[in-house]
């Protein structure tokens, strides 16, 4: 999986768009437009806690969908835990639905990748058969902006 910037900025909220592909034997099988971070935090140290900031620059370890405990940021309490596979200060990173997309002032997500919410169910279908069909290997997503 790779997570990158699109270069395309969303109208409304005014955050970078981003795109999301999972690859199988090295061949693009999927995509979906995604978004990290909130207005105002992209130029944020990635690897301070707390700060809204994207999600740092790095290689991570997948999981598989589980529940998002709750957070009412995380859509339909859906959630991929994402583990670096570096030393950074962040915890809890992780890619869901972004409730926040519709709302002008705070797109975005608090430093996970954000699926946008009108694909959002069919693209979390695809990445909880892809995270299933990957059972007997690790599934590594690469962030690179």
């Amino acid at each position: 999986m790779r997570f990158y910037k699109t270069g395309e900025i969303d109208p409304e909220t005014k955050n970078p768009l981003g795109m999301l592909v999972l690859y199988d034997e090295g061949k693009p099988v999927a995509s979906m437009p995604a978004t990290s971070g909130r207005p105002g935090t992209q130029s944020l140290s990635r690897n301070i806690s707390g700060n809204e900031a994207p999600t740092p620059l790095g290689k991570y370890i997948v999981g598989k969908v589980g529940t998002g405990d709750g957070n009412p940021e995380i859509l339909n309490n859906q959630f991929i835990p994402i583990t670096p596979e570096f030393s950074t200060n962040r915890t809890a990173l992780g890619i869901h639905g972004d409730t926040n997309r519709n709302k002008k002032s705070d797109g975005g997500t608090s430093g996970c990748i954000g699926l946008l919410k009108q694909d959002f169910t069919k693209n979390m279908a695809k990445l909880e058969e892809f995270t299933k069909n990957a059972d007997h290997k690790k599934i590594r997503l690469y962030v690179d902006y």
